[in-house]
């Protein structure tokens, strides 16, 4: 890298411009670090940099050392440990070509179905739909209820995926081991009860959580309403409740309310605009589904303790029966999935960043 004409004054600047230094080498040479393409810290010695026309060597090394802390404070990088955004990984990341999102910037993200993010600034977005957020982030554009064979739970179940096996080579699988991941802050919730009381969910999905009754699928053999498929790790804002749902046909296939498993006030209150980070992991067991809810109540990213966890063996019962989609009612949900959501109800302003979806080896956790 070779920084040519650094000057920190320009015609512009109101007070009287240095003489400049010419030939005359710096006698003690000075050292400055810089984040380069790779975003790893690189250290650079003055004196053999091939051209540095400079007014003060003091002010051309503050310079720098502010620029270099700027660049590297915005971008955090990742680690076996640590994801891009700086937050610790709970379990190690899936061998290639596990499928793996993360949000960078665009709130349009061209795998988002449902809904999309408006930026806010300093890298926070809120939902387009605050008094219920469906943004769901699918594992492959292609996707959709015709190119998916099937939403019949027993062929599903059979085959282990809905659209592409998990370790498809173009890195565009089903998810099946995840480790969800946000920030968010609740600013303002609600006063409706659509839904229940104001919540934040994370939502691995089937593909879409609807009432549709009309054929779904390239074989139409079952209703839309059977593509949710869904866990669902719900957390409350106003009194810190912990829940876990599942939904096998949407709404009826949701499990009875006295068998989900919950906490009631497992953390504090968050209604208060802190900002929190949570984490849903979920994966495959040899009797059925592990699920688990952390939360990271200072937001940093590096204090998550897990609030829940449930095992699906033999969740059940539904409410109101599953049949249609060729499913039992304790039936754990075992597929690999296409349609991951990121979800609220009955906020006014709640925002969100640093959104990620890791496949992960979960034989192999870290840092525990």
């Amino acid at each position: 890298m070779d920084l040519v004409g650094i000057e920190p004054t320009t015609s512009s600047m109101p007070w009287k411009r240095a003489p400049k230094l010419r030939h005359r080498p710096i006698q003690q040479p000075f050292y400055f670090r810089l984040c380069v393409a790779d975003s790893q810290p690189h250290t650079f010695r003055s004196d053999r940099l091939t051209t540095m026309d400079i007014r003060s060597q003091r002010c051309a090394s503050a310079l720098l050392l502010a620029f270099a802390t700027a660049v590297c404070a915005q971008a955090p990088v990742a680690t076996p440990t640590t994801d891009e955004f700086g937050i610790a990984k709970l379990y190690a990341d899936a061998p290639p070509p596990a499928n793996h999102w993360a949000l960078h910037g665009d709130g349009r993200d061209a795998r988002f179905m449902e809904a999309y993010l408006i930026p806010t600034g300093d890298g926070w977005f809120r939902p387009n739909k605050p008094q219920e957020m469906r943004l769901e982030v699918v594992s492959d554009p292609e996707a959709n209820e015709r190119t998916i064979p099937t939403f019949a739970m027993d062929k599903v179940l059979a085959r282990g995926y809905l659209y592409k096996p998990p370790t498809s080579a173009d890195g565009r699988g089903d998810f099946l081991n995840i480790e969800m991941t946000w920030r968010f802050r609740v600013l303002k919730v609600g006063t409706r009860n659509q839904n229940g009381e104001p919540h934040v969910e994370l939502v691995p999905g089937g593909y879409r959580q609807t009432d549709d009754t009309r054929p779904a699928g390239a074989d139409h053999a079952v209703p839309a309403s059977c593509e949710a498929m869904s866990y669902h790790f719900n957390a409350y804002p106003l009194t810190g409740r912990v829940k876990f749902e599942k939904d096998s046909d949407h709404t009826g296939g949701y499990t009875v309310e006295d068998s989900d498993p919950e906490i009631r006030g497992a953390v504090s209150p968050f209604a208060d605009g802190r900002v929190v980070a949570e984490k849903a992991v979920l994966y495959r067991t040899a009797r059925g589904m592990k699920l688990e809810l952390w939360l990271d109540m200072t937001g940093r990213g590096d204090h998550f303790r897990k609030e829940l966890e449930y095992e699906d063996r033999h969740w059940g019962p539904t409410r109101g029966g599953n049949s249609e989609c060729r499913a039992g009612e304790y039936t754990p949900l075992t597929m690999a999935r296409v349609a991951i959501g990121f979800r609220c109800d009955n906020m006014v302003d709640f925002q969100v960043r640093d959104l990620s979806v890791r496949s992960i080896d979960p034989s192999k956790p870290l840092g525990r």
